[in-house]
This record gives C-alpha cells, structure tokens and sequence, in this order.
C-alpha cells in the first residue's frame, strides 16, 4: 500500500519537483512551450506538491484573482493517473483556498480532456472552449 502526502511546497527544493513535474507533463507530453508555462506569477502563487512513498507525482498551483481563486497547472505523472493522486491533490488545494481566500469563488481554464475529472469532484463548465497553448479549454467553477 502506498503512502500518498499532498503539501504546500515551502522550500526551493519541493518547488524544483513542482516544476519538473509541470515540465514532464505540459512541455514534454503537452508541447506547452516553456516560455508560456513558467510565467509572472510564480512567486505569488501557493505551490502544491504530491508525493507517493516519497516521489514526486502531481502538483497543482493557487492563486487570488479579484473575487477568484484560480486554480492552475493540476498536472499528475503518467504513471500516477487514475490512483486518487489528483483527487488527493484538488481536496487538499480546495481545503487551502477556502482557509486562505475565503469567500472566493474557485475557477479554473481546465483542458477539455480533464473535464469529467473535474465534474467528478463538483465542479462545472461555463462558457465556451477556447484555446490556450492551442489546447481546448473551458472555464470550469466551484460553487458549494
């Protein structure tokens, strides 16, 4: 049985595990290029870190927009999918968010593959798809 611990990264090195993870699934798999994947708000952004028996496995980033608690870059490792990592990793980042951002409505630009994930966990899609980094999205909102 694994153990599986979902963290808020508060050092340089959980945070360089943060992004190769990002790298792994969004430059790598994805073709996201680097330049639009690591951006202006990293530094003003909550980290999250998954680990399975100590290695490294999803993340997932939190940040304040106006009213809005965006949640960004949920990646999960290939060979993590489908185990509960990232339904580990939404709980634990939508616990942070209502305690740090209270009364802001989560949102996220989720990729349109990742949907039903999400509308697994409570969240719905609003609006239309649109591109970001030539991959279909559409903005998806917690309303509890």
């Amino acid at each position: 049985m694994s153990n599986t611990v979902v963290k808020l990264v508060s050092t340089d090195g959980e945070y360089q595990q943060v992004l190769a993870i990002r790298r792994e699934v969004f430059v790598q798999e994805q073709n996201v290029p680097e330049s639009i994947e690591i951006d202006e708000f990293e530094t003003t952004s909550d980290h999250f870190l998954v680990l399975v028996d100590n290695q490294p496995a999803g993340c997932g980033r939190l940040r304040l927009k106006g009213h809005f608690a965006k949640f960004e870059r949920i990646a999960t490792l290939k060979q993590f999918r489908g185990s509960g990592v990232g339904s580990k990793l939404m709980s634990f980042m939508m616990n942070h968010a209502c305690q740090k951002f209270p009364g802001a409505l989560p949102y996220m630009h989720s990729q349109a593959e990742a949907i039903p994930f999400y509308q697994k966990l409570g969240w719905s899609v609003e609006g239309e798809i649109f591109y970001e980094a030539n991959i279909p999205h559409q903005t998806m909102v917690f309303k509890n």
